[in-house]
């Protein structure tokens, strides 16, 4: 009888899924409880918040120079050379105004028995013995008495008329009185070496009418 009883309420025990539930009293038949549902907000990244943006600026070009350096009207110039369109500071052609703004040439304290306000000297101790002469705006011609500067052949102020012929035996020989000159030509301009006691005495450069009309003057006599 009760062996039977047992096996009853085993039975029934199985119908009703008590043994089937777990330890931990879990729902019946073994289902896992669901876990929190997440409110689906929670599950979007955060918007990242960026600094606003700051609008930039190319900064604006530096306006050039109104006025171009007073230097670079000579720039191009060998300083050391005697060429036939000057040297150092003075070219012919050249405007006089800048030299003078920049502080390169001057007007000479005596002038001697020439016009100074036609004359430019250098500031520098280096360029003494040079005068440029001036007619309108410009450096009309250029006049070299300083020996220690040469031209591209080596001619200088103490050159003698053999060495000016050997560097061209074309030379147009000027005779004056008291004195002797050769023109070297060089294009539209010139080099004029005034002879003096058998060696040259200055070395004029410039456009080569400027030089002729120098020349037929008397040379060394006029060098204004």
């Amino acid at each position: 009888m009760a062996g039977s009883l047992g096996i009853g309420l085993a039975a029934m025990a199985a119908q009703l899924g008590v043994f089937d539930s777990p330890r931990g009293g879990g729902p019946p038949g073994g289902a896992e409880t669901p876990g929190p549902q997440q409110d689906p907000v929670d599950n979007q990244p955060e918007p990242s918040i960026s600094p606003t943006e700051q609008p930039t600026y190319d900064p604006e070009p530096a306006s050039p120079s109104s006025k171009p350096s007073p230097e670079a009207s000579f720039r191009s110039a060998d300083p050391n050379v005697i060429t036939a369109v000057g040297i150092g500071p003075f070219r012919t052609g050249e405007p006089v105004d800048p030299l003078l703004e920049a502080g390169v040439a001057r007007r000479p304290s005596d002038g001697g028995a020439c016009d100074s306000s036609r004359q430019l000297v250098s500031t520098k101790g280096k360029y003494d013995g040079i005068t440029a002469w001036q007619d309108g705006d410009e450096i009309r011609h250029v006049t070299i008495f300083n020996d220690s500067f040469k031209t591209r052949s080596g001619l200088r102020v103490g050159s003698t008329p053999d060495e000016i012929k050997q560097v061209d035996s074309n030379a147009r020989e000027y005779e004056g009185e008291g004195t002797l000159s050769y023109l070297i030509p060089a294009g539209g301009n010139g080099l004029l070496f005034i002879i003096t006691d058998g060696e040259t005495k200055a070395i004029v450069v410039g456009p080569r009418s400027e030089l002729d009309d120098i020349a037929n003057a008397g040379g060394g006599q006029s060098l204004c």
